[in-house]
């Protein structure tokens, strides 16, 4: 109205040239968005996911430029106008495209967020390792709607062995001898295994660095669940990473805490807890305190490495005798052992054992047992009478 009044310009005359303009404004400041937009998440390391943008710029333009050749070389009387309004039609559609893309990524993205906030809240309720990752496991199968969920963890020499399940109930366990993979082709040997086991599996590798650690498994899971499962499962096995090397510690402090570290016998630690916690004196049990002979000699006129190594191999013939659970290192010199058998011969056989193996090995040793055929209610004279025969021993090898 004020172009037609103030310089005689009927609208419809300049109508062509108004949408030309229009558009070439709107090209250009959505360009210089774009660019914006570009270099903002080059500098941040983002993906611009703007493909859809750049199609309805390119549109766009060649819409423009259609437009502008029919209207400079008039091609097309009084028909100025469509190529730009279809070009805006298409740009409109194909931006509001790109629009509901965006927000459906975010639903996903807010989705996983949702998943893996409520994932760390279920693994953080228990303060044991191995507790938290069968929370975990538990949750990630029933979350995804599988049927199975599992770890496989390398056991050293190739060997893979299934150490954690989730299965929902009429299912049977996997079998727990599990098999041999090649480190050099695992990843795609084991997701061709599952294959067999189930349909729509879902495999996270469980890395340690760059080394494989094991795999964590989904079967089954719905069709409708599988989008997007593969960046959520690397999460996942990034988290039970974490979790698995917790437990991996957690047991080394435990070792270190209840072994020796000269021997590789239990300490005095373990032998508190083992004798107020684990035994039962009601039941027939065998006591042995085994000393090894002249240590502080020996250690006076050999290297400390020597002295070490009888450590080392009297423990290991104790322990072959009555088991490795069964032997405790209580002092530098000293050892304490435990059979239970439920006769009073296998006993001293299991003691005679122990003489003859340490006797091979060329360690020195004297030895007091006893055997308690119906328990005991006070463990002190078990002790006490086995250090009486232990003090004999030592005197019969003097004379000797």
């Amino acid at each position: 109205m004020w172009l037609r009044f103030l310089a005689d310009v009927d609208i419809i005359d300049i109508y062509v040239p108004f949408e030309i303009a229009t558009g070439i404004a709107l090209f250009t400041l959505i360009t210089i968005l774009l660019v914006d937009d570009f270099l903002y998440c080059r500098r941040h390391a983002l993906p611009a996911q703007t493909k859809g943008i750049y199609v309805a710029l390119l549109e766009m333009f060649i819409c423009c430029v259609i437009e502008f050749i029919v209207y400079a070389f008039k091609l097309w009387e009084h028909n100025f106008g469509n190529f730009l309004r279809v070009g805006m039609v298409l740009f409109i559609t194909i931006v509001m495209g790109q629009f509901v893309n965006w927000w459906m990524r975010d639903q996903a993205s807010v989705d996983r967020d949702r998943f893996i906030n409520r994932s760390i809240q279920v693994a953080v309720a228990s303060k044991n390792p191995s507790e938290s990752i069968r929370l975990l496991l538990e949750y990630l199968g029933k979350e995804l709607g599988g049927k199975r969920a599992y770890i496989y963890e390398d056991m050293g020499n190739e060997r893979f062995k299934a150490t954690y399940e989730w299965f929902v109930e009429g299912l049977d366990p996997m079998p727990k001898e599990g098999f041999t993979l090649r480190y050099d082709n695992c990843e795609g040997a084991f997701i061709q295994k599952m294959a067999a086991v189930g349909d729509n599996n879902a495999i996270g590798t469980i890395k340690s660095g760059a080394n494989i650690m094991g795999f964590l498994g989904v079967n089954d899971v719905p069709e409708e669940r599988m989008k997007g499962v593969d960046e959520l499962m690397g999460i996942m096995s990034y988290f039970f990473a974490q979790f698995i090397n917790q437990r991996k510690e957690q047991e080394r402090m435990l070792y270190y805490s209840y072994h020796d570290p000269t021997s590789g016998a239990k300490n005095r630690s373990a032998l508190r807890e083992f004798t107020d916690n684990r035994i039962d004196y009601s039941q027939p049990f065998g006591y042995v305190v085994c000393e090894v002979a002249g240590l502080r000699e020996i250690s006076d006129n050999l290297r400390q490495e020597n002295t070490e190594q009888i450590m080392r191999d009297t423990a290991r013939c104790l322990m072959d005798a009555f088991g490795d659970d069964n032997v405790f290192s209580v002092s530098g010199e000293e050892f304490v052992c435990f059979g239970f058998e439920n006769d009073e011969t296998y006993f001293f056989n299991d003691v005679e054992r122990a003489k003859k193996l340490l006797k091979e090995r060329g360690c020195k040793t004297s030895m007091g047992a006893a055997y308690c055929a119906n328990g005991t209610t006070d463990i002190m004279n078990v002790i006490r009478y086995t250090r009486e025969l232990l003090a004999k021993d030592r005197i019969s090898h003097r004379k000797k």
